[in-house]
């Protein structure tokens, strides 16, 4: 019996699962919904969403490979994002090049709920009927929504003065920051990327942040960046109270404080049993999963790609794996008591909040092994991810001194261009 599986996302992950699906000895109908009218997912740069325009990878290009799809040797080990971009429409098409798979392009899922044992859907687009299916995969990512700090005052700022207060989602190039007073709020990677950036038009940065990170020994403290404690209070003149009560005026605050997770299709009905048990009030997760993955109370609805600080392309075909497995029942879960009982220690272990996706090296790497042996436990036939050897392994645990090295380099070349823009006879 033909089995349908709907996937909401047309992105880097979602076809990765939908690649598992086709590849698994089950006769399953595949349809992939994009609201975007092209493949790329989240590398395809808009100027609305997370890409920039001067964004490299810090990761070797070998780490972020699909299974038996390098890419092409002239490429340098890191990549710029249209290198990835022409990557992953590639591998798009290759995988939506079968006969199960129909793609709709320029169509966004406005509803999701569950009516007779059915998954039910409608969309943005008149001409394309209410669908339905028995499973469905949820590929959407968590760069969607910018998360601001809950900082007194901020929230007032950014509806009264929107040009005082932006997130990194909306950064695009340092050019309009030039000359600026500018407070950076955040020092996680995108945080440290864009503030490399601004030093090219800037001659000193303020970065606020709650913790030291590793990142942060590039800056030439009280040369390059004054940091700045946490925040703990804005006006409505963009002064800003830090916690050790210093006061600083800023022309922009520019957040890269990271992203919730929202699923708007669901949480339209913001009181139906699906939405209150996926979706956490704070937006700092979503709950009720099983590995990440299932939805406790009903595992025909399956995630792909909510983990941050992992290499995003290989975990999808693992996570992929192991879905379209359960979906043809080759593979079974563990009673709802024992998932949730599963939830619940990684609850405790890593808290509720909005490091609970979080993995990094070598959890990441862990937990890619974990699925791969799940996968194995169902016998011959169906797609298999890579099973990283000791050589990727040992790239993985390299690359946050890749990284520093990265941020270094793109430190020096940043600096050189501001020093070389501001000579006589340059603008």
């Amino acid at each position: 019996m033909t089995k349908v599986v709907n996937i909401i996302g047309g992105g880097p992950a979602g076809f990765a699962a939908a690649r598992a699906l086709v590849s698994e000895p089950y006769d399953f109908r595949i349809n992939i919904f994009e609201r975007r009218k092209h493949p790329g997912g989240v590398w395809e740069y808009t100027g609305e969403g997370p890409m920039y325009e001067r964004l490299d990878t810090n990761i070797y290009k070998e780490l972020m490979e699909y299974k038996q799809t390098p890419f092409p040797s002239h490429l340098p080990r890191f990549l710029d994002r249209f290198d990835v971009l022409k990557y992953v429409e590639n591998y798009s098409h290759l995988v939506a090049d079968h006969d199960a798979i129909t793609v709709f392009w320029d169509t966004e899922v406005t509803s999701l709920t569950k009516v007779k044992g059915q998954w039910a859907f409608t969309f943005d687009r008149d001409d394309i009927e209410p669908s339905a299916s028995d499973f469905v995969i949820i590929a959407t990512g968590h760069y969607e929504t910018p998360f601001y700090p809950n900082v007194p005052g901020l929230s007032e700022l950014r509806k009264s003065s929107p040009e005082l207060v932006t997130h990194s989602k909306f950064y695009i190039s340092p050019q309009p920051y030039k000359n600026k007073k500018i407070l950076v709020i955040g020092n996680g990677s995108s945080g440290v990327d864009i503030s490399i950036q601004l030093l090219s038009v800037t001659e000193q940065l303020y970065i606020s942040r709650r913790h030291e990170a590793a990142a942060d020994q590039i800056f030439d403290e009280n040369v390059d960046v004054v940091w700045k404690p946490e925040a703990i209070k804005v006006d409505e003149h963009g002064n800003v109270t830090f916690e050790d009560q210093s006061v600083e005026r800023f022309e922009v605050i520019l957040c890269s404080t990271g992203y919730l997770y929202k699923l708007p299709f669901i949480e339209r009905n913001e009181s139906s049993k699906l939405a209150v048990a996926l979706i956490d009030p704070s937006g700092a997760r979503i709950r009720n999963l099983y590995k990440y993955i299932f939805f406790i109370d009903d595992p025909a609805l399956a995630f792909v790609g909510l983990n941050k600080q992992v290499v995003p392309m290989p975990l999808s075909e693992s996570q992929g794996a192991v879905i379209a497995r359960i979906f043809s029942g080759r593979l079974q879960l563990p009673s709802a008591a024992e998932m949730r009982e599963d939830e619940k220690r990684t609850v405790e272990r890593k808290g509720s909040g909005s490091k609970y996706f979080n993995l990094g090296y070598p959890a990441d790497v862990e937990y890619m092994h974990m699925l791969n042996d799940w996968a194995d436990r169902s016998g011959q036939g169906g797609f298999f991810a890579e099973r990283w050897a000791e050589d990727k392994s040992q790239m993985r645990k390299e690359i946050g001194e890749v990284k520093l090295r990265e941020y270094a380099r793109k430190k020096k070349e940043a600096v050189a261009e501001r020093t070389l823009q501001s000579k006589p006879g340059k603008s």
